[in-house]
């Protein structure tokens, strides 16, 4: 890409993420980048940056800029096809490189099950409504979307997704009462 090195981009997935990429999204997405351009517009991104908005397939770095770590967060609800963004993201390591993730999860204890089905349904819907139209738009969305994924994919599900993608090593850890969880695993050397 001609003039590289004087334009940055900067794609923001999820609003906050400041990750140089992003991917294609679900509902979620849109509104997160329509908050990036007023950001962009706006002035509060550092001089130089530019927001590019489009749906990606793969990420912007060439192979001969490859990374030592990628860690993401929020990132595996909001694309199509689960499998071959994990592909992609593995693609820019380095063989041995890390990767990490952070995502919702859905508690598995029936108690706490219970309540964080009133917390995502009711407690969080009703007070983001009162916030703006945005914000209740994410508060309603955001409990049903994370039940879906977990729907469509277990945990040892997406664990063997990321081995298939050609990390080894992975690992798992529930986070906070069940409402979150910690995936990491590194590159093997041959992928």
């Amino acid at each position: 890409m001609a003039g590289r090195s004087r334009l940055r981009r900067a794609l923001d997935h999820a609003g906050h993420s400041g990750f140089p990429w992003a991917m294609s999204g679900g509902e979620g997405h849109s509104l997160a980048l329509r908050r990036a351009i007023r950001r962009s517009v706006a002035g509060h991104w550092p001089r130089g940056f530019r927001l590019a908005g489009q749906v990606l397939m793969a990420l912007l770095w060439p192979l001969e800029s490859l990374r030592n770590a990628v860690v993401f967060t929020f990132l595996l609800r909001y694309v199509e096809y689960t499998s071959d963004t994990l592909r992609e993201l593995v693609r820019v390591l380095r063989p041995g490189g890390q990767m990490a993730s952070l995502e919702f999860f859905v508690p598995q204890n029936p108690v706490i099950h219970g309540l964080w089905l009133l917390h995502t349904r009711l407690v969080i819907p009703a007070g983001t409504r009162f916030i703006s139209p945005g914000w209740r738009a994410v508060g309603s969305f955001l409990g049903p979307n994370i039940s879906a994924f977990y729907r469509e994919h277990t945990l040892d599900h997406l664990v063997r997704m990321w081995t298939e993608a050609g990390m080894s090593n992975v690992q798992t850890r529930v986070l906070s009462l069940g409402g979150a969880v910690v995936i990491w695993g590194r590159k093997e050397a041959c992928v």
